[in-house]
C-alpha cells in the first residue's frame, strides 16, 4: 500500500483517477482490510462516486501538504543567501588586501623581520594597502550580528520575505562600502553605505527581538 502510494504521488504527470487506481492495487494486494483504507473497495469496478472522490479529496491533501512544507523549506533557507555572499565578501577582501601587501613589500623590499612588531606594517603602508586590511577588520564585527541573526531565524522557522529582503539589502550597501573603502576611500560616502548597511541589519535585530517576546 505504501509502495503504491508512493508511487502515485512521486509520478510527474499522474492524474488523480491513477493515483486512486494505485491505492486500489495497493488495497487488494494487502489484503489487510476488506474495503480497503478510506473506503477503497477491492474490486475497483465496485466503488461507489463518492468513495472516489474521498479519495481524491485524500490524495489533493497530502500533495497539498507536501507542496506547502516543500515552500516553507525553501523560504527558510533563502537566508543564507545573502548569508553566504556576506562570506564571500569577506574572502574577496581578504585575498585582496594580501595582494596589496605582498605586492607593497616586494616592491619596497621590506624585510619580514622589520614587520615583527605589531602594527608595524599599518605603520609603513599606505592608504592604498592599509585600507583593505582596515575593511577586512570592519567585516568582523557587524556582519557576525547578521550570521548570528541568519542562523537564529533559521533554526527557529521564522524567516520570511523581510527578513530575506533585508538581507540583501545589507549585503549590497556592504559590498558598496568595501568597494569604496578599498580603492579610492571617500569617507563621506563610505560612511553612508556603512550606516544604511547597518541599519538593515538592526532592522533585522529588532524585529527578531520583538518577535521573541511576543510584541
Amino acid at each position: 500500500m505504501a509502495a503504491a502510494l508512493t508511487r502515485a504521488l512521486c509520478a510527474p504527470a499522474l492524474s488523480l483517477d491513477r493515483a486512486v487506481d494505485f491505492l486500489d492495487l495497493g488495497a487488494r494486494a494487502s489484503k489487510k482490510v476488506e474495503h480497503g483504507v478510506h473506503g477503497f473497495a477491492e474490486n475497483r469496478e465496485n466503488r461507489q462516486p463518492l468513495d472516489r472522490e474521498r479519495d481524491r479529496k485524500w490524495i489533493l491533501a497530502i500533495l497539498s501538504f507536501r507542496f506547502f512544507n516543500e515552500e516553507d523549506d525553501m523560504a527558510q533557507t533563502a537566508i543564507f543567501g545573502p548569508f553566504f555572499a556576506t562570506m564571500f565578501l569577506t574572502l574577496i577582501v581578504w585575498v585582496y588586501m594580501y595582494a596589496r601587501r605582498i605586492s607593497f613589500i616586494s616592491a619596497n623590499k621590506i624585510s619580514p623581520n622589520d614587520l615583527a612588531a605589531p602594527g608595524k606594517l599599518a605603520q609603513l603602508s599606505p592608504p592604498a594597502v592599509s585600507n583593505p586590511s582596515d575593511n577586512l577588520r570592519n567585516l568582523f564585527e557587524i556582519p557576525v550580528i547578521f550570521y548570528a541573526l541568519a542562523l537564529y531565524l533559521f533554526l527557529t522557522k521564522q524567516v520570511d520575505s523581510i527578513y530575506v529582503i533585508a538581507g540583501w539589502i545589507f549585503v549590497a550597501f556592504r559590498v558598496l562600502h568595501s568597494a569604496v573603502h578599498c580603492t579610492f576611500n571617500l569617507v563621506i560616502l563610505r560612511f553612508y553605505l556603512y550606516l544604511f548597511a547597518t541599519l538593515a541589519v538592526w532592522f533585522i535585530a529588532i524585529r527578531t527581538a520583538l518577535a521573541y517576546f511576543g510584541a
